[in-house]
């Protein structure tokens, strides 16, 4: 029979994807090295690491001898970054997002100033700067060869 446990990871091992995970309800017991559950690991890969010091949740044996990781669990100190069950929501550490809205039909991509929208009604870009292929085709690209009137011009320089 196995048992579901809580826990915080006190270490981890990225190469071997594994973690070791302190029990504070069992006498702040520090697991052996448990694998961490991964939603592909063949053919399609994922890979996504809890951090040292985050809540999971641990299947472990017995005994406490072995088990693995099931993921991570939101507290009181650590929020969801959203409350609509309609998005699906990645919110990365140094503020960089990932939101597919299901009712709006749009992926929002943000890092930084720049951000993306792509929805049923077209991509919508904003940032500090644009470029396709290397070349600047934002608000501040320049034509060279233009004239006034329906003539067509040169591409961006």
């Amino acid at each position: 029979m196995s048992n579901p446990r809580l826990g915080i990871v006190v270490e981890i091992d990225p190469v071997g994807v594994r973690a070791r995970v302190r029990f504070s309800d069992h006498d702040e017991i520090v697991s052996w090295w448990l694998q961490i559950l991964q939603p592909r690991t063949k053919g399609d890969k994922a890979y996504w690491m809890p951090a040292v010091g985050e809540h999971v949740a641990a299947l472990m044996d017995e005994h406490a001898e072995a088990g693995v990781v099931l993921g991570s669990i939101y507290s009181d100190a650590d929020r969801p970054p959203a409350s609509d069950p309609g998005v699906h929501a990645i919110l990365y550490g140094d503020g960089a997002s990932l939101t597919y809205d299901k009712g709006a039909r749009a992926f929002i991509l943000s890092v930084g100033g720049t951000r993306v929208e792509i929805s049923a009604s077209g991509v919508a870009i904003s940032g500090p700067r644009l470029t396709h292929n290397g070349v600047n085709v934002g608000e501040t690209h320049v034509h060279e060869g233009v004239r006034r009137g329906d003539s067509t011009t040169d591409a961006p320089s």
